[in-house]
C-alpha cells in the first residue's frame, strides 16, 4: 500500500505541471480545480519582491493567471522545465522548477524555485515555493528584476 501512496503524489505532482503549463497556453484554469483542495494554501518564501500567501483555491488560480498576465506574458519567451526527479517523503512531494525567459533587448533571465507539495487524499493541500537567496541564480534574477521589471511594467506578484 505504501508503494502505491508514493506512485500517487508524484503522479499528480506530475499531473499539476503538465496542467499548469496547458493553462498557461490557453487560461482553462478549470482542469486544475480538481487537483486542489478548496482551502488549499500557496505560499512563496524567500527574500523576493513576489513573497506571499494565498488561502483558497479560487484565490489561488486567479493569483497563477495574474502572475501570468503580467509578468510570463509579457516577455518573449518563457520555458519552465523540472530541476529535478520529484521525491516524496510521506504526504510531501520535493521537486525544483528552472524557469528561463527571453524579452528582446535585455538579458535573460532565468532562476530555479523550490516547491513542496502537500498532497492529501488525493489533493494539493498546500504548496510552497521557495526562492533561496543564497542561490546565484536566484541572486542574479532579483537583481533583474530590480532593474528592469519596472521599465518593462512587469509585476510577478499573485495578488
Amino acid at each position: 500500500m505504501e508503494e502505491k501512496i508514493m506512485i500517487d503524489g508524484i503522479e499528480i505532482a506530475q499531473k499539476y505541471y503538465d496542467f499548469f503549463e496547458l493553462c498557461v497556453l490557453d487560461d482553462q484554469w478549470e482542469r486544475l480545480e480538481s487537483l486542489f483542495d478548496e482551502h488549499a494554501v500557496y505560499e512563496i518564501k524567500g527574500k523576493t519582491p513576489i513573497k506571499t500567501v494565498i488561502k483558497g483555491r479560487d484565490k489561488i488560480l486567479k493569483g497563477f493567471k495574474k502572475s501570468l498576465d503580467n509578468f510570463d506574458r509579457k516577455l518573449d519567451s518563457r520555458h519552465v522545465v523540472y530541476g529535478t526527479q520529484p521525491i516524496q517523503k510521506g504526504c510531501v512531494v520535493s521537486y525544483r522548477l528552472d524557469a528561463h525567459y527571453t524579452m528582446k533587448n535585455y538579458p535573460d533571465l532565468s532562476f530555479p524555485a523550490w516547491s513542496k507539495l502537500t498532497i492529501q487524499n488525493g489533493k494539493i493541500v498546500k504548496e510552497v515555493d521557495i526562492y533561496k537567496i543564497y542561490d546565484l541564480k536566484t541572486i542574479k534574477a532579483l537583481q533583474w528584476y530590480g532593474k528592469y521589471a519596472k521599465k518593462l511594467n512587469l509585476d510577478a506578484s499573485y495578488n
